[in-house]
């Protein structure tokens, strides 16, 4: 999956206030999960839309000892146009072939719970690809607080199978991280679909933070 991605900013909607083998299966009531989101003042129809492997996520990584505010959730796809001016070539990533979200959740404390998660619509390969992202200025990012979890499957009509549970980042600095899929999954003898859900916490540390995030 050789393609050039450029960084792309993504405004965080603040509402309250401002064949593969599984490596992991996890047994919840997802009806349950679902009252969760919905009482951290979640939209039904986010709700609805985000898959249950998702939502399980959030609900095994979030802190759920303080009172939740649903922060904001953006969708992005990503689209290039094929460019050639001689010198560097993009390779063209045609409409809804990766697609890219943030979901945010407030906690009372003030801490922000941030999952970005991107998605390949089309079947590839990203070993050695590497999925990262960044906070501006005005945020502190809570240490050990972060974690990449990895999906795949081989058909569209097929289930999710976790393939990678990355609890450290390959990259870490003060202002995000950054995971590197694995080199093994170049040894795959065919493309597959391909998701991440990563999250990691982050608290404001000015009063007027600029509230975007750089995938």
């Amino acid at each position: 999956m050789k393609r050039l991605v450029k960084s792309l900013l993504i405004s965080l909607l603040i509402i309250s206030t401002l064949g593969l083998n599984s490596v992991y299966a996890a047994s919840h009531d997802i009806n349950e999960i679902d009252e969760f989101l919905l009482e951290t003042g979640m939209p039904l129809d986010i709700v609805k839309a985000l898959d249950e492997e998702f939502k399980i996520y959030i609900y095994e990584t979030i802190d759920k000892t303080k009172k939740l505010t649903f922060s904001g959730y953006t969708e992005k796809t990503i689209t290039f146009p094929n460019i050639d001016d001689g010198d560097i070539r993009l390779n063209y990533i045609p409409p809804s072939e990766l697609s890219l979200t943030v979901t945010s959740i407030v906690d009372s404390s003030g801490v922000y719970h941030i999952y970005p998660t991107f998605e390949w619509k089309v079947r590839t390969r990203v070993a050695n690809d590497t999925f990262a992202f960044a906070l501006p200025e005005g945020w502190y990012l809570v240490p050990s607080k972060y974690n990449l979890r990895m999906w795949a499957r081989e058909n569209l009509n097929d289930d999710w199978k976790l393939i990678e549970d990355l609890s450290r980042p390959s990259t870490a600095t003060f202002y995000g991280y950054g995971w590197q899929i694995p080199l093994k999954y170049i040894i795959l003898d065919d493309d597959y679909y391909v998701r991440g859900n990563a999250y990691f916490y982050a608290k404001p540390t000015i009063s007027t933070p600029d509230r975007r995030i750089c995938i």
